[in-house]
């Protein structure tokens, strides 16, 4: 069984780390949570890593970041915070043709992850 490789993508801090951007870090005593800026690194790096899911924690105004980012591959769990047009947000993602992103709309990024493996 292959392990759960996290990639956590935001410009807010995860329990006290700030991701980077343009810079991928692993969270500080974990090996399955890597860490990195919203603005995306080179696919070609994040490809290497072999990252299994992504998890993004994002502003509803930045969004449109999302498109640099190769999220076809990947198992992705996008979590939008501050949004009044959850619809715009879900067409934004082409969530009905791409079935491997699962949207939230939440300011709380602890109560969304409680349903992840390693959190």
């Amino acid at each position: 069984m292959k392990m759960t490789k996290y990639l956590y993508v935001s410009k807010y801090e995860l329990n006290g780390h700030v991701p980077e951007d343009g810079v991928i870090h692993v969270y500080p005593g974990e090996n399955i949570v890597w860490t990195t800026g919203i603005l995306c690194p080179n696919n070609f790096v994040i490809d290497s890593y072999q990252f299994t899911e992504f998890i993004f924690y994002i502003d509803y105004n930045d969004l449109h970041l999302l498109k640099n980012w190769n999220l076809m591959d990947k198992y992705s769990h996008v979590i939008v915070r501050h949004c009044d047009e959850p619809v715009d947000a879900l067409e934004n993602l082409f969530t009905d043709v791409m079935l491997n992103i699962h949207v939230y709309f939440s300011e709380d990024i602890k109560e969304q992850l409680q349903h992840l493996e390693k959190f």
